[in-house]
Formats: C-alpha cells, sequence, structure tokens
C-alpha cells in the first residue's frame, strides 16, 4: 500500500497568500467599489461606502487598497527576478571556478552585505521626488535597486549548493570527458 503524500504545510500557506494577492491584482477591477482616482468629500470615516474612509483628496482608501495590490506584486515580482537571475549567474561563476573569481564575487558580496539599504532607497527616493521624474520610471528604478541590493544572500546560498554539487561524481565524469565548463554549469 503507497504512503499517503503529506503536504508541506508552509508551501500550502505561503502559496495560498500568494495565489489570494495574485487574485486580488488581477481582479481589482471587479473587487474595488469605488474609482480609486475619483474625488470626493476628504476624510470621511469607514462607512458601507468608503469601507476605509477617504483620503486627504477624498478617494476611497480600500480601493486604492486594492489597486495597490497591483504595483506591489509587479515590484515584487520583477524584485526577485532581478535577483534571481544576478545572484545565480554570480553564484554559478564563483562556484564552479573558485580560486580569484570565487574571491572577488565573494568580496563583492561582502561589500553589499555592509550596504544600508533601507537608507539608500529613502536617499534614492528622494532624489527621484526632486528631479520629478515620471511615475513608471520610477518604478524601474525602484525594482532595478532592490535587485542589486538584495542579491547577495542569495548568491552566498547558491554558491554554497554549486560547491557541494561540484565534486560529484557526475561533474567530474564530465570534466574528464572533457565537457565544456558552460555545458557543465548549464546542467
Amino acid at each position: 500500500m503507497p504512503k499517503k503524500k503529506k503536504w508541506n504545510l508552509s508551501l500550502v500557506v505561503g502559496g495560498g497568500i500568494v495565489l489570494f494577492f495574485v487574485l486580488v491584482a488581477l481582479l481589482a477591477p471587479l473587487l474595488a467599489p469605488c474609482d480609486p482616482h475619483a474625488m470626493g468629500i476628504p476624510y470621511l470615516r469607514p462607512s458601507g461606502e468608503h469601507l476605509l474612509g477617504t483620503n486627504d483628496v477624498g478617494q476611497d482608501i480600500f480601493s486604492e487598497l486594492i489597486y495597490g495590490t497591483r504595483v506591489s506584486m509587479l515590484i515584487g515580482f520583477f524584485t526577485a527576478f532581478i535577483v534571481t537571475i544576478l545572484a545565480t549567474g554570480l553564484a554559478l561563476l564563483a562556484g564552479y571556478y573558485g580560486g580569484w573569481v570565487d574571491n572577488l564575487i565573494m568580496r563583492l558580496v561582502d561589500v553589499f552585505y555592509c550596504l544600508p539599504s533601507m537608507p539608500i532607497m529613502i536617499i534614492l527616493g528622494a532624489m527621484m521626488d526632486a528631479m520629478r521624474m515620471d511615475t513608471y520610471v520610477r518604478l524601474i528604478v525602484m525594482m532595478a535597486a532592490l535587485g542589486l541590493m538584495g542579491w547577495a544572500g542569495v548568491a552566498r546560498l547558491v554558491r554554497g549548493q554549486i560547491l557541494s554539487i561540484k565534486t560529484n561524481e557526475y561533474v567530474l565524469a564530465a570534466r574528464a570527458l572533457g565537457a565544456h565548463p558552460g555545458r557543465i554549469i548549464r546542467r
């Protein structure tokens, strides 16, 4: 009799939360009770019409919150994509080649660990505000900055995995057969 597969509770809960926010972002026009850009009476208290009240220009806060999920998900996914690509690429190089390449990349990781990301992001936001940058340009700059500030930890973890995989017999056999390093890294 086969064993019943046990669900990973963290995966199910985390996946459910992400799925919930993705659905909120996708269904924002259907879920929002008001147009988030429509202006009305400022500073209304929460009521049946405005669940969280209105802001200083009379926009419905609940509708803004729902539509804001789209921006948050966009920033989160693109930042994670940038971090994954950058960290994995550099960690593959460091772990596979070792030597001075590994030392150089790991010292770069140490430098990025030391940089205070929150003050840098605040300064960057203030600079973009002073320059009156377009909103979409700000989003792209902030996603790139978040990606550049967050790759170091992932790179260190991936490098550790590469170092352990590098000593496996199938990697040594591929090297002995003369496989190109690029082919070994891709596999």
